[in-house]
């Protein structure tokens, strides 16, 4: 399989590399409860992607909706649709 120059701009990066800018961005968030789990189908439970951005309110940091936890990797979010697409 030959991955696209598309493939590769959506590919999971690892969070030190994620823009600090203000950018919205879609981060792996593990939450701390994912430790206790014995099977990777319940520790799919306790991660998800969510789209965050960094802040330098308060000295800077992230901001996002969605599960508590610690973010291990970032990628840049897809484009938007373009109004009058097909789903």
């Amino acid at each position: 399989m030959t991955l696209t120059t598309e493939d590769l701009a959506r590919a999971w990066r690892p969070i030190e590399s994620a823009p600090k800018d203000g950018t919205d961005v879609l981060v792996w968030c593990v939450h701390p409860n994912a430790k206790y789990c014995d099977t990777l189908a319940d520790a799919s439970d306790w991660q998800c992607s969510v789209v965050a951005r960094w802040i330098e309110h308060n000295g800077g940091g992230w901001t996002w909706h969605g599960m508590l936890g610690t973010f291990t990797h970032w990628m840049p979010l897809p484009a938007a649709p373009k109004i009058g697409d097909e789903a």
